[in-house]
């Protein structure tokens, strides 16, 4: 592993005490993506790109929170998530979502219903709804690396797709825009009742009268953590309890998925109307 110069610039958030401009480390550099570093006490983010003069390295803190507890930004967490891993080195892979299939093509048997797919991120379910000739599809993650990762395998049948980057609690989304709502894996990440509201909130919005979600989380034999991060786990009662009257349950599916390593995971779907 080369020995780099940092080129350190204090930032008022930075919780790396004792990193000095000039300190020297070791580290697996790829060129043109974000790693993570440990300089100090706390490690940072750090973009590398190649100059006559080395490897000026930009450093961002990837901890942060108003306590100054250790706290990793989501963005931050995922973009080295994706950036570090193979689109199927991570847990939830699955080279075809056959029951989120199955539920979308229920709730919209018209392929010019409008689906989007929240945290769809690399996954393939994009792929497959666009070749059963959905035209209206949404693909929205928290993390570009990923949403270039999926641009790049569709070419040119994914023109039509709608590509939205940012946090599904925050992003602004049209009102009553889509006729069905899927997340396989994100709300789970959700650990603070804020956030889950924020995202109920999101739903609400824009998801139309008549419209249908679809939301799988870990089940109560599911794992407590994934990719390093706590997760809630759910059973069909609670899951559905967290949308509310609004939302009418059509059924729950409890699905067995198998990682790439073969470790089962258990996963619960809920499929909804908006009333």
């Amino acid at each position: 592993m080369p020995e780099i110069c940092i080129g350190l610039k204090r930032h008022p958030d930075s919780f790396a005490k004792g990193a000095e401009v000039g300190d020297r480390l070791e580290a697996d550099i790829c060129v043109g993506r974000s790693t993570m570093l440990t300089l100090g006490p706390q490690p940072f983010v750090a973009e590398f790109s190649i100059c006559p003069s080395g490897v000026p390295i930009t450093l961002t803190p990837a901890f942060k929170n108003s306590s100054g507890g250790a706290a990793m930004t989501t963005k931050a967490h995922w973009e080295t998530v994706y950036q570090t891993k193979k689109v199927d080195e991570v847990s939830w892979y699955r080279p075809h979502l056959e029951t989120s299939l199955r539920l979308i093509e229920h709730a919209a048997p018209g392929t010019d219903s409008a689906v989007i797919d929240v945290g769809g991120g690399e996954a393939t379910l994009v792929d497959d709804l666009v070749a059963l000739g959905y035209a209206d599809v949404t693909v929205l993650d928290i993390s570009p690396a990923a949403i270039d990762v999926a641009k790049g395998r569709l070419g040119a049948s994914g023109a039509s797709v709608h590509w939205i980057t940012g946090d599904i609690t925050t992003v602004e989304l049209e009102a009553a825009r889509y006729h069905v709502w899927h997340d396989r894996a994100v709300f789970h990440f959700l650990t603070s009742a804020d956030d889950r509201a924020a995202y109920m909130r999101q739903v609400a919005r824009a998801v139309r009268l008549g419209g249908h979600v679809i939301v799988a989380t870990f089940g109560l034999g599911g794992p407590e953590k994934c990719s390093g991060l706590d997760v809630v786990r759910y059973d069909a009662e609670n899951l559905h309890g967290e949308f509310g009257p609004k939302f009418r349950l059509l059924e729950n599916v409890t699905e067995l998925h198998e990682t790439p390593w073969g470790t089962p995971q258990e996963f619960l779907y809920c499929f909804c109307r908006v009333e």
